[in-house]
């Protein structure tokens, strides 16, 4: 199962990054206290995912799907 369907992707690892940065910074998280990973597609492009690895911080992290970041757990 292809769990990266999100229509928005980055050219480059850094920009991805630096998006989710960005988006982490508007539920008060920095890219220190969250486990994430940048994921590469097939064309090469990149794009955030947030890993929540328990209930407590997917009700955190489950905002950023509303901002275009993928969550996982």
């Amino acid at each position: 199962m292809n769990l990266l369907q999100t229509t928005t992707t980055y050219a480059t690892y850094a920009n991805a990054e630096k998006t989710l940065s960005k988006k982490l910074a508007l539920i008060g998280r920095t890219l220190q206290d969250t486990r994430y990973l940048i994921a590469c597609n097939a064309e090469g492009r990149f794009a955030p995912v947030v890993l929540a690895s328990n209930q407590a911080d997917q009700a955190n992290v489950i905002p950023l799907a509303h901002y275009g970041i993928t969550v996982v757990g």
